[in-house]
């Protein structure tokens, strides 16, 4: 687990803070949905505080800091797992069949690469190199694109998260149905519903590589993962009727 470390002109020695980890995301996530951001970084800055701890800093934001907790925050959400194009953003998403392509293509750049002599063929070798290396995002090991195969009669989706390539499978009518009637219970104000836990249980349901429990633990780690690849999860399994069309 890392440590995060600020300074800040108004309070003396160093603010040190844990990286927020599931419990910490997921409850700062529902409470902003249910639209108390101002609680939600409050409680997030003091669920990680390290020193000072979370009454001393509660002290100091009262005796006029009080818009540091919303800054604070931002800035351990900078550490749970997000993609480059930033917090809140999916992660790339590749479909069986363009992983697919990609391989075959890959291969033949590769015999074409391969077949050139090792010197005076600079030019030739230039854009062959430059059109493998724009496959790299598309290209899933194998292994692991045979392995979701036989995990589902559909096609399976690759998504690159921080840890690696994860695999999944399409939600089905259980999976739907559990995840529908637990964002309709949050939505309901029942007690002890959770968006985020919903979330994370239909990720872990989908997850066909790596292991759920495995992934599970790295969403300890990287929380930001089910962020967005519930949404995504929803639209590949007929979400707002993704492939429905009348005749």
């Amino acid at each position: 687990m890392g440590e995060i470390r600020f300074v800040h002109d108004e309070i003396e020695g160093e603010l040190r803070f844990r990286t927020p980890r599931w419990a910490e995301f997921a409850a700062w996530w529902d409470t902003t949905v249910r639209g108390s951001p101002s609680d939600a970084a409050h409680n997030l800055v003091a669920g990680c505080a390290i020193a000072p701890d979370a009454n001393a800093l509660a002290a100091e934001f009262e005796d006029g800091l009080g818009f540091l907790p919303a800054a604070i925050a931002d800035r351990l959400l900078d550490h749970v797992g997000a993609p480059e194009d930033g917090f809140g953003k999916r992660y790339p998403v590749v479909t069986l069949q363009e992983a697919e392509e990609a391989r075959a293509q890959a291969s033949a750049l590769d015999a074409q690469i391969t077949a050139l002599p090792d010197t005076g063929h600079e030019e030739q070798l230039r854009p062959l190199l430059a059109a493998r290396a724009a496959l790299e995002d598309k290209l899933i090991a194998p292994e692991i694109v045979a392995a979701a195969k036989k995990g589902t009669k559909r096609a399976p989706l690759f998504v690159r998260v921080p840890t690696g390539v994860w695999a999944f499978r399409a939600p089905g009518a259980r999976a739907g149905g559990a995840y529908t009637d637990a964002v309709a219970a949050f939505r309901g104000g029942r007690g002890g519903a959770s968006l985020a836990e919903a979330s994370r249980l239909l990720v872990l349901s989908c997850v066909l590589s790596p292991s759920a429990e495995v992934a599970a633990a790295q969403i300890q780690e990287h929380p930001h993962i089910v962020y967005t690849l519930a949404d995504a999860l929803c639209e590949a399994g007929g979400g707002a009727g993704k492939g429905l069309r009348g005749v």
